[in-house]
C-alpha cells in the first residue's frame, strides 16, 4: 500500500461519524439538504445553527432513531442502511436529547435513575456502582442523590442527563442542545465538567447549540442554516472564511450615521447609543479610514476597531447562501438585501 493510501485509510480510521450527501425530507420540506460531515476521534464536535437548521435531525440519524432520504451516513466505519447495522452500533452510543430532563423520570431520585440506565444498558453492577460514584462525583451530584429529578434545577438535570448518558461507557455521546434553557453558570459548569470527561475517558462527542458564544469551545464545527451547511472547521479556521473588522463608534445625529454606513455595510445595527458593523473585506486600518470618511461632517465620539467575532461570520455567510440562491432562482435584475433584523448576540 502507497504512503498516500495508508493516509487515507488512518484518516477514514479515525472517522467516528461520516456523511456524505446527507438528506433529511419532511412531507416535501427538506430538512437537511446534502449534509457532509466527518467527526473524528476524540473530537468535541459542534452542530451549530438556529431552530430549523437541520441539527436535531442529523443527530436523531446517527443514533438510528430517525431514518433518511438521500445520501450515506457511517458510524464507526458501519454504513447505516438497515436496522441490523444500526444495531451493531447502537451500544457504542449515548444520546441525551434535547429538553431539560427529556431521558430521565421526575418521581425517581437522581441516584435511581442512574441505576435504572445502568440496568437498561446492561452494565455489570459492580461496574455501575464504581462508574456511578465517579460521575456523581465529576459533576458533584453525589450530595444531593437521594433528591427526585423532579426537584432539581435545570443545570442539575442536564449534568444528571449526561451521567445517565455515560453510565454505560459509550465510545461516543450525541447531546442535542444541552444548555438549552440552562443558566449561564450552570451552562459554564456542564462545559467544564463536558470537557474533562472527554480528556479523560477519550470520548467522541456530536454536540449541538443555538448559542453562538459555546461555538469556540468546540475542536472543529459545522455551521447550518435552513438544512445546508455554511462552514466547516475549527474556529479559527471558520472565522478566515469572511476576513473584516467589526467597528463600534459613537456618531450623532445617530440615524444620519447609520443611513450612511448601512448603504456601504450591510451588518450595521444601533445597540443603544453605540453602532456595531462588520466591515467585510477590511483591515484594520482600512476600516478606520472608510468609517472616517463615510461620517464626515457628523459628531464622532468614538470610534473602535475590533476582531470579528464567529456570529459576525455566520451572518455574512447567511447573506452570501441568500444571494447565491437568490441568483438562482431570479432574474438578474433582483438583488438580495441582508436581513435588517439580525441574529441576537448570543443566540443564532
Amino acid at each position: 500500500m502507497s504512503n498516500g493510501n495508508v493516509r487515507a485509510g488512518n484518516a477514514m480510521a479515525e472517522q467516528v461519524i461520516s456523511a456524505t450527501g446527507f438528506v433529511k425530507r419532511y412531507a416535501r420540506h427538506d430538512a437537511v439538504r446534502g449534509l457532509n460531515v466527518a467527526v473524528r476521534r476524540g473530537e468535541l464536535y459542534g452542530l451549530i445553527g438556529p431552530d430549523g437548521a437541520g441539527k436535531s435531525s442529523f443527530m436523531k440519524a446517527v443514533v438510528s432513531v430517525l431514518s433518511f432520504d438521500q445520501g450515506e451516513l457511517t458510524v464507526f466505519g458501519q454504513p447505516i442502511d438497515s436496522e441490523r447495522s444500526a444495531e451493531a452500533v447502537k451500544g457504542r452510543i449515548g444520546l441525551m436529547p434535547q429538553g431539560l430532563g427529556q431521558n430521565l423520570y421526575g418521581d425517581l431520585s437522581i441516584e435511581e435513575n442512574v441505576d435504572f440506565f445502568a440496568r437498561l444498558r446492561l452494565v455489570p453492577k459492580a461496574e455501575a456502582e464504581a462508574r456511578k460514584e465517579k460521575l456523581l462525583a465529576i459533576t458533584r451530584l453525589a450530595a444531593f442523590r437521594h433528591r427526585p429529578m423532579k426537584q432539581l434545577s435545570g443545570g442539575m438535570k442536564q449534568k444528571l442527563g449526561l451521567v445517565c448518558t455515560l453510565i454505560h461507557a459509550p465510545d461516543l455521546i450525541i447531546l442535542d442542545e444541552p444548555t438549552t434553557g440552562v443558566d449561564p453558570v450552570s451552562r459554564r459548569d456542564f462545559w467544564a465538567i463536558l470537557s474533562e470527561l472527554i480528556a479523560e475517558q477519550g470520548l467522541t462527542a456530536l454536540v449541538s447549540t443555538a448559542y453562538m458564544d459555546e461555538a469556540s469551545r468546540f475542536t472543529r464545527m459545522s455551521l447550518l442554516h435552513d438544512g445546508r451547511l455554511l462552514a466547516e472547521g475549527t474556529p479559527a479556521e471558520i472565522l478566515q472564511r469572511v476576513p473584516g473588522s467589526i467597528v463600534q463608534c459613537q456618531a450623532t445625529p445617530q440615524l444620519d450615521a447609520i443611513q450612511r454606513l448601512s448603504a456601504h455595510f450591510p451588518q450595521c445595527e444601533a445597540m443603544g447609543p453605540n453602532i456595531r458593523l462588520f466591515a467585510q473585506g477590511l483591515a484594520e486600518n482600512e476600516a478606520r479610514a472608510r468609517l472616517t470618511e463615510l461620517l464626515q461632517g457628523l459628531v464622532v465620539q468614538r470610534l473602535d476597531v475590533l476582531t470579528p467575532e464567529l456570529e459576525d461570520v455566520f451572518v455574512a455567510l447567511m447573506a452570501q447562501q441568500g444571494a447565491e440562491e437568490r441568483t438562482t432562482l431570479l432574474p438578474p435584475r433582483h438583488h438580495w438585501l441582508t436581513a435588517t433584523s439580525p441574529p441576537s448576540r448570543r443566540a443564532v
